[in-house]
């Protein structure tokens, strides 16, 4: 995230609104698909104005692609963690 408040690092506040904002353009894409999705629906969904929105995210594709990082970036621990129990109970075996 490339905004920053004047003290140079980013608010909690800043971090909470954009896991929000997320947490609910995950849903509103779930539900209708990327293609059908407006920046007003991921707003309404997430409790926020579009200003809270433009803080956090230039467009549309930026806060998909965020989420997609996101999501990816969850998928590999997941995939990671797992790997990693299977080596130690074949270690145990």
């Amino acid at each position: 995230m490339a905004v920053e408040g004047s003290t140079g690092r980013v608010t909690r506040r800043r971090v909470h609104t954009r896991a929000n904002l997320l947490e609910a353009a995950f849903s509103v894409f779930a539900a209708k698909g990327f293609g059908h999705v407006s920046i007003e629906e991921v707003c309404e969904a997430a409790g926020y104005s579009r200003g809270a929105f433009y803080s956090n995210f230039s467009s549309l594709d930026e806060l998909f692609f965020a989420l997609y990082r996101e999501r990816a970036d969850l998928i590999a621990e997941q995939v990671s963690g797992a790997l990693a129990l299977d080596g130690y109970f074949h270690a145990v075996e």
